[in-house]
């Protein structure tokens, strides 16, 4: 998306600003990207938007699809967060938020960094539930014949629920749950809901970003929460 600047001239005390910013801001977020450890049950998509407003001061937020203008008022610039064929929304910045004449694809190479940010995490969450042994792939025509009810129960076995919690959710009875929930454990051809949830990812049935976060326990051990 072509990005509005104004025609203003920029003093040099704030075009260097802008560049100043800019280099802090990516060291903080390339430091994030390798030394952070996500927010209990927050997910991945959440806490980088968070760690985002947090390093900019509110200044830059990220907007996910579907994304709409209305949304983002406070904004007067939008950069498409993309990595290949994957978009995976917008980023704003509020007027005169890295704005520089000198250099003026910051708010682009920001938008680029963070669509990197998202593709090494997906990349992490693959190589980690490759590493867990996971059994071949299933055929891509076996994942979409999933009905919208046994994706609502594979939300559901992801975020740890049980078959009283989605019955609950889903305004039906548990038996139904139960049975969508072996119906389901037969097209992915898994035996549990660990198992269903690395298809899951592996196949992105589901938004991993809109999924549970790795996290760490006490003894230094990684779970999905």
């Amino acid at each position: 998306m072509q990005e509005l600047w104004s025609n203003n001239v920029i003093p040099l005390d704030n075009e260097l600003d802008a560049v100043q910013e800019w280099n802090a801001l990516r060291g903080e977020l390339l430091q994030f990207a390798c030394t952070t450890t996500p927010v209990v049950s927050q997910p991945w998509r959440r806490t980088l938007e968070t760690h985002i407003s947090h390093c900019t001061r509110g200044r830059a937020s990220l907007y996910w699809e579907p994304f709409t203008f209305g949304r983002a008022t406070e904004c007067d610039r939008f950069c498409e967060v993309r990595y290949q064929h994957t978009r995976y929304g917008f980023l704003g910045l509020v007027p005169g938020y890295l704005v520089s004449h000198a250099h003026p694809d910051i708010a682009q190479e920001f938008a680029h960094l963070c669509a990197l940010l998202l593709r090494f995490s997906e990349y992490q969450v693959f190589v980690h539930y490759q590493a867990s042994g996971l059994l071949p792939l299933l055929p891509v025509d076996q994942v979409n014949k999933l009905t919208r009810r046994e994706r609502e129960v594979l939300l559901g076995l992801l975020r740890g629920e049980s078959d009283d919690q989605m019955a609950a959710t889903l305004g039906i009875e548990p038996t139904t749950v139960h049975t969508h929930r072996k119906r389901l454990y037969r097209r992915l051809e898994v035996h549990s809901a660990q198992e269903a949830a690395l298809r899951c990812f592996t196949h992105r049935v589901v938004d991993w970003l809109d999924g549970p976060c790795s996290t760490t326990n006490e003894n230094g051990n990684s779970t999905v929460t």
